[in-house]
């Protein structure tokens, strides 16, 4: 079965099995390329204002390659694939 390439513009996300109300992970995430042809990381957060329509998700696109931030420091952590 041949994997599917997403288009510029097609972000593709999945329910959270790891979501908690209330808790620190998104309620869907995903990947896709963003318009101008980037890969694109996605997360969806269900807002915890009560002043936003529980309908509403808010959202986090960043690129792919985005460094992850360590917790405990909240500094970035090292890439572990050096090119040299």
């Amino acid at each position: 079965m041949s994997e599917h390439k997403p288009k510029p513009g097609e972000i593709t996300v999945w329910k959270n099995e790891k979501y908690e109300a209330g808790g620190n992970q998104p309620y869907a995430s995903g990947k896709g390329i963003d318009l101008n042809g980037t890969p694109v990381q996605v997360a969806l957060w269900i807002p915890k204002l009560e002043k936003i329509s529980d309908r509403a998700f808010n959202v986090t696109i960043r690129p792919d390659n985005y460094p992850k931030q360590n917790k405990q420091t909240n500094k970035e952590e090292e890439p572990t694939d050096l090119p040299f």
